[in-house]
Formats: C-alpha cells, structure tokens, sequence
C-alpha cells in the first residue's frame, strides 16, 4: 500500500473529526485511540507539504450550502462573503489547499448573490482586512486564523465597526461619488471604474449618425456593464460621458421612434428602458450600412 496516499479518517463522539491524513498518520491515530490515557504520548502529525492550507486555524462551523455559510458568518460586504465561501470551499474539499477566485465566483450565484463587478479590489479589501492571505502558488490564497472561525462567532466581533452609541460627525448622509467630468455618477454605475465608448461587434459610439441610434447605443452599453435597464436621468449621464449627451427633452421621442421598431422596451415595474434582442442586432448592422 502508498503510505503517502490520503484516506479518510472520522472520529465521532461529542466531537466530531474528519480528515484526511497518511495511512501512517492514520495507525498513529488509532493506536493513540487504544493507549490508555496515562501513558498516551501526544502524536505529532507532520504538515501537508507544498501548497498553504486553505485555513490557518482552527475548524469552524459545519455549513450545508454557500446560502448557509453567509448567514451563518453574517457577512454582509463582498469581502466577507469571499471569506465565508472560502471556508465552505475548505469543508467541501478536505484535499484542497488553496483557493482561487474561480472558485468562488460560481459560489455568489450559487447563494443567490450578485456576483462583485469588481472582485480584485474585494479580494484586494479582504486581505489588507487580514482575513485572507495569499498562498505560494500565484493566484490562491487562504484564510487566516484571524477569520477563521467566523461562521461560528460571526463576523460582529472581527470588522471593527463602531460602536452604536457612537454618531458620526456629519448629517448622517453619503456624499455621492462624483465622475471626471464632475456630474454626480448615477448608484447603478457606482461600481464601475471606467466606460469606454466601445462594444464589441458594435462600431464605436462617436461614429453612429443618428440620435436615435446613439439612444440605443447607450442602453446596449450598459446591458455589457451588467445594468440590464435605465432610467431618463441615467442615459443623459452615460451619453454624457461617452462624449455626446443625449438631453432630457430628447429622450422621450428617441425612445418612441426606437419602441416603434421593436428595439427598446420599458420594464412595468420602474419603467426602465431596455434594450431587445432586435435592438441589439440593429445595432450590429450599423457597420455594414
């Protein structure tokens, strides 16, 4: 038998231990299991060599699902949420030593999360928290003994909030974040640092003649930033700032001409404009005429 190939040993009782461990890790255990417990001397396991563990610390709360790991951690900012799903991963896969940030982008969907438009400064945020780590392998990372027990105590007790007693020293109001050109960025494109005036497959938006098409330019390019629909005061930013603005008189009548043709439509329950899948293919057209 490999002595070095990991099986898979569980202990049970008012404590429950499962690991993976050598086969020669494993007798160790069970002749520890059967020394009386006066003369057992305590066993020293050898670590995993190679990559760094996935957790630095102690074991934590068993969750069923990434749903569950989140309540349980109380994670409430993408930071916490990257930490508390890379503790589910750690309970998943007993074998796996680090992890990535494909692992745990499914994991946001998979809970129902909306997946960080910007998950690198997220990560970025997590680690100057000293929650996660990097690994020895470029691109994996850990979880530190600092986090480590969050989906049992939570993350109340490590984020270093105020206290409730404590008001802050302004009116209690966020002041909007501003663009380069110094209008107010609308709340859906709050987590988007850059709009360039290009789509794939589309030409350029400088080069689209018509008002109406530039409307619809518009729409389509948000639609690729992951904003599926836009209110009036929304295109007058984004044209704005794609370097032709499109003013608030002339939304109406765009939208209507482009309605007209089946190339936009409203959502029933902001009344957003969106863009149809024929809006979409017009524009693709636009090259060829």
């Amino acid at each position: 038998m490999d002595e070095e190939k990991p099986v898979k040993i569980t202990i049970s009782g008012k404590i429950t231990y499962i690991e993976n461990v050598t086969v020669n890790q494993a007798a160790q255990i069970m002749a520890f299991i059967d020394t009386p417990i006066s003369t057992a001397a305590p066993i020293q396991m050898q670590p995993r060599q190679g990559r760094q563990q996935l957790i630095d610390g102690p074991s934590t709360r068993v969750t069923g699902n990434p749903r569950e790991a989140l309540d349980s951690s109380g994670a409430k900012t993408n930071p916490e949420k990257i930490v508390a799903f890379a503790l589910y991963i750690a309970q998943e896969d007993l074998d796996k030593d680090a992890f990535t940030a494909e692992d745990i982008r499914p994991l946001f969907r998979r809970a129902r999360e909306p997946v960080p438009k910007n998950f690198t400064r997220d990560l970025d945020a997590a680690i100057r928290s000293g929650w996660v780590a990097e690994g020895e392998v470029s691109g994996e990372y850990y979880v530190t003994d600092k986090a480590s027990r969050v989906l049992d105590e939570t993350f109340d007790g490590i984020r270093g909030t105020k206290k409730s007693s404590e008001r802050p020293r302004t009116n209690g109001t966020k002041k909007p974040r501003k663009s380069e050109s110094g209008s107010t960025i609308p709340e859906a494109f709050s987590e988007i640092e850059s709009i360039t005036s290009s789509i794939d497959g589309v030409i350029d938006y400088h080069r689209v003649a018509k008002k109406t098409d530039k409307y619809l330019w518009a729409i389509y390019k948000a639609k690729t930033l992951g904003i599926q629909s836009l209110a009036a005061k929304e295109i007058v930013w984004l044209t704005d700032q794609l370097g032709e603005a499109i003013v608030s008189s002339d939304l109406n009548g765009n939208y209507k001409q482009n309605f007209k043709h089946g190339y936009v439509n409203k959502t029933l329950q902001d009344k957003k404009a969106r863009i149809t899948p024929d809006g979409e293919a017009h524009l693709k057209s636009l090259e060829t005429k």
